[in-house]
């Protein structure tokens, strides 16, 4: 919380509209809470020093690498499975290296690279009758036995950008306490 900024409001411009132009939106003292801000840039910052001082035993952070595949195999005979991902250094080069690193705990943050997801929709795809235990699980009603990725047209596209702006001191109604 101490990375984070309060805010009452925000101020939002329409596509080629001019800076006296912006439309402010107030939020209400009704809420029972306050909206708090963070940069994305800070907020990296602040998840990579929880992971290394909370959780730092349990997570491994890996730099400068690209997950390029997903797969899932038996762990220990137990009739349960593990996901082994392949992870390729970006360095280039000679020193460009791939390596394999079974996961206990595999989140799909891959935002819209979507390698987990599609990886999971492949091998159902090639082997319906083979369908990787968790998806049993996760899907207990999945009567095709196949994962796929639907894929919505984006109606509603808001563009964000980041500009170093300086909010006029002399003109009335500029607030620097929205977002």
């Amino acid at each position: 919380e101490q990375c984070c900024v309060t805010v009452v409001g925000r101020k939002d411009w329409a596509p080629g509209a001019g800076a006296d132009e912006g439309v402010e939106r107030i939020f209400g003292d009704d809420r029972p809470y306050k909206t708090k801000v963070i940069p994305r840039d800070r907020l990296s910052g602040v998840l990579r020093d929880v992971i290394l001082e909370s959780y730092g035993h349990a997570i491994t952070l890996h730099y400068d690498t690209e997950m390029t595949k997903v797969r899932w195999e038996e762990k220990d005979g137990d009739n349960d499975e593990t996901a082994v991902i392949t992870l390729k250094s970006r360095e280039g080069g000679e020193n460009e290296h791939a390596r394999d690193i079974r996961c206990e705990l595999l989140v799909g943050a891959d935002g819209t690279a979507r390698t987990i997801a599609e990886a999971m929709e492949s091998e159902t795809e090639t082997d319906s009758n083979n369908l990787p235990s968790f998806v049993n699980k996760l899907l207990p009603n999945n009567n095709n036995n196949k994962v796929r990725i639907v894929r919505y047209e984006d109606d509603n596209r808001r563009v964000y950008k980041t500009v170093p702006m300086t909010i006029p001191s002399s003109k009335k109604g500029w607030r620097n306490d929205v977002n």
